[in-house]
């Protein structure tokens, strides 16, 4: 009987060793998908990030080119002018 029991403890161990075996195998290759997945998740995140930039550079551009940004733009270059010309002629005088 003692050989029975000794059997018995070592089919249990040798079937718990397996289970723990597999279930770190699963375990590995679960994380490994995981770890692709944010890889991919991690590009197309930056490819997004890279398109957004170059909207904001579009819009901003856009804005500096709008009529109303000339129109504001032209006036305050005239003001300068105007300025500029009374500063020369006080300095003439």
């Amino acid at each position: 009987m003692d050989g029975a029991i000794d059997i018995k403890l070592m089919l249990t161990l040798a079937g718990m060793l397996v289970s723990v075996v597999s279930a770190a195998a699963i375990a590995k290759r679960e994380l490994k998908l995981l770890a692709d997945q944010a890889h991919d998740i991690e590009i197309r995140l930056r490819k997004l990030d890279q398109r957004v930039d170059k909207l904001e550079n579009v819009v901003d551009l856009a804005g500096m080119s709008s009529p109303d940004t000339m129109e504001r733009r032209h006036r305050e270059v005239e003001h300068l002018r105007v300025e500029v010309d009374q500063l020369k002629r006080e300095v003439m005088k």
